[in-house]
């Protein structure tokens, strides 16, 4: 099976466009911690006689120590750490899919021969650009295969556990129990928006 990769996948996109951001971040906050920490015990450890002379230099530190706290506060307030919780969630679940879209590639390539092509990471808005389509989020076709019997169109997902479909419903089974829960994230839902294709 041949492969073609049509764009790069989107956990590589987004990986592009956050760049360095949360690294830096992570460092900053390592290092305001380290800095709070330092300046914060040196504040508070009684100095001996002889040092006394550091006194100046010990509220100095004391000061700092309540700027990294105001500064870390800050962050805590204006939502610093919630962004890196949403940015790790949505990186975590990319990683999922392309490693759930990397399986189902190996496994055509062990069981499919050379008459079959596989396209990677179609991207749909390329196609709807003319159509006036303004509820419909664009987005990519996970695989496109190509074979002697016709063309199959995969949407790939990375989900565990047991599923039943009903309809137009995805239901998880939930764990330690007998029973079927309505699943949220429907990729039937998904494909369904995009039926015009």
């Amino acid at each position: 099976m041949r492969i073609i990769e049509y764009q790069k996948s989107y956990l590589a996109k987004e990986l592009e466009k956050i760049g360095n951001k949360p690294t830096i971040i992570l460092l900053l906050l390592l290092v305001f911690l380290l800095i709070f920490v330092f300046t914060g015990v040196f504040s508070l450890v009684p100095l001996p006689e002889f040092l006394k002379f550091l006194e100046p230099v010990k509220k100095f530190f004391s000061s700092i120590a309540i700027f990294f706290l105001i500064v870390f506060l800050l962050f805590s307030i204006l939502g610093g750490f919630e962004y890196l919780d949403s940015l790790i969630d949505k990186l975590d679940s990319l990683i999922k899919g392309e490693e759930g879209e990397n399986r189902v590639i190996k496994f055509l390539k062990r069981h499919l021969s050379d008459k079959y092509v596989y396209i990677k990471n179609y991207e749909l808005s390329n196609y709807i650009k003319n159509y006036e389509l303004s509820n419909i989020e664009t987005g990519d076709i996970d695989g496109i295969l190509i074979g002697p019997k016709g063309i199959i169109l995969l949407e790939i997902k990375n989900y565990h556990g047991l599923f039943r479909v009903s309809g137009q419903e995805l239901y998880r089974k939930e764990k330690g129990k007998m029973r079927y829960k309505l699943y949220y994230k429907n990729p039937i839902r998904q494909i369904l928006e995009r039926e015009f294709f």
